[in-house]
C-alpha cells in the first residue's frame, strides 16, 4: 500500500514540473491564450460527454469540436445546487459517490488522498449552500502551480523579497476539509518555513504570532487582515485572479478559466461594462466535470478598487 508521504512526494514533483510552463503562460499573447482555452474547453467537453452521465444527457446535441467561447453562453449553466443534487451522475469516476466523499471529508484530521488519486474539499456554505468538490491528481497540481507561479514571478522582480528568508504565514481555515489548508500540506517543500494560524484565533493572538514569526510572505482572508496582494479564489475554481504587480488590478488566470463580465447571478454584460464579479468556468478539472459553473459567491471589491478589474493580455 502506498503511503501518504510517498503519494505526496510524487505529487509535489509533478506540481514543481508544471511551474516553468505555468510561469511562461503569464506572458502569453491574447491570441495564444484564446487558442489554448479553446483547446482545453473542447477537451473538457469530450471528458464530460464520455464519462459523466449527467453532462452526457444535457450535452447530447453538442459537438466538442464546435464549442468555443462565443458559443459557450448558449450552453446550460451548472450551478452549485445542480452539482449537489446530481453529484453521483456528474462525477467522472463511479467510485466518487457523494456519500463516499462526505465520509472521507468527515474523517479528515489532516491532509489525505481519496483512492490514492483525489483531493476532496468543501466550501463553508456562506452563499446558502455548502458545496463539495473533488480534484483529480492533475487538477490539484495545477491548483498549486497557478498560485505559486505568481510568487516566483514576484521574487524575480523584487530583489529585497528574493533576499528575504522564505518564511510564510497563513491565517485561514485550519480544517483539513478546506482547500487552503490541504493544498499547503500536499505541496509543502521543506524549503519554505510555514506557520499556520487558524482564522478562529483571537486577533491579538494572531498579531502576536505574526510579530514573532516575521514572515516574508503572509496569506490571510481580507476580512481578517488588510491585504497588500489580492487573490480571488473559490473552492470550485481555485485562485482565479491574483494581483500581478503591474498596476492596481488583478491578473486573471486566463489560461485556466473562461470568464464573462457579469453584474447579476447568471447574467452577462457588454465588454465595456465594469463587472461586479467574474464567474469562472474552469477548463482544467475533470474529476467532477466542472463545466460552466455559475459562481454564487459574490466577491467584494478589493480596497481602493471601484469594482473588479482585470488585466487583458496584449
Amino acid at each position: 500500500m502506498t503511503t501518504y508521504e510517498e503519494l505526496r512526494q510524487k505529487h509535489l514533483g509533478d506540481g514543481m514540473a508544471l511551474l516553468p510552463g505555468m510561469l511562461e503562460r503569464i506572458g502569453w499573447s491574447a491570441d495564444r491564450l484564446a487558442a489554448h482555452r479553446r483547446q482545453e474547453l473542447r477537451r473538457l467537453v469530450r471528458v464530460a460527454k464520455d464519462l459523466s452521465p449527467w453532462h452526457r444527457k444535457r450535452l447530447s446535441g453538442v459537438h466538442p469540436d464546435e464549442v468555443d467561447e462565443s458559443t459557450l453562453r448558449e450552453l446550460p449553466v451548472m450551478t452549485k445546487d445542480d452539482l449537489m443534487a446530481n453529484f453521483d451522475e456528474i462525477v467522472t469516476d463511479d467510485r466518487l459517490r457523494l456519500d463516499v466523499v462526505e465520509d472521507h471529508l468527515g474523517s479528515l484530521t489532516t491532509d489525505a488522498y481519496l483512492f490514492d488519486r483525489y483531493h476532496a474539499c468543501a466550501s463553508g456554505g456562506s452563499s446558502g449552500r455548502r458545496g463539495v468538490f473533488v480534484y483529480d491528481w492533475d487538477g490539484w497540481a495545477v491548483m498549486y502551480a497557478r498560485l505559486m507561479r505568481y510568487e516566483i514571478r514576484a521574487r524575480t522582480m523584487d530583489a529585497e523579497l528574493a533576499a528575504a528568508p522564505p518564511r510564510a504565514a497563513v491565517v485561514m481555515a485550519d480544517q483539513a476539509t478546506h482547500a487552503t489548508s490541504a493544498l499547503t500540506q500536499t505541496f509543502s517543500t521543506g524549503l519554505i518555513e510555514w506557520h499556520r494560524f487558524p482564522v478562529t484565533l483571537p486577533i491579538d493572538d494572531v498579531v502576536a504570532g505574526l510579530n514573532a514569526v516575521q514572515p516574508s510572505e503572509l496569506t490571510a482572508y481580507a476580512s481578517v487582515l488588510c491585504p497588500l496582494v489580492h487573490v480571488y479564489g473559490t473552492s470550485e475554481a481555485g485562485g482565479s485572479a491574483v494581483s500581478c504587480g503591474d498596476g492596481p488590478w488583478l491578473h486573471l488566470s486566463d489560461d485556466l478559466v473562461i470568464t464573462e463580465r457579469s453584474t447579476t447571478p447568471g447574467g452577462a454584460t457588454s465588454s465595456s461594462t465594469r463587472s461586479t464579479r467574474p464567474p469562472p468556468a474552469p477548463t482544467w478539472r475533470s474529476a467532477a466535470s466542472a463545466l460552466w459553473t455559475s459562481n454564487t459567491s459574490w466577491p467584494r471589491s478589493p480596497a481602493g478598487l471601484p469594482g473588479w478589474a482585470w488585466r487583458t493580455p496584449k
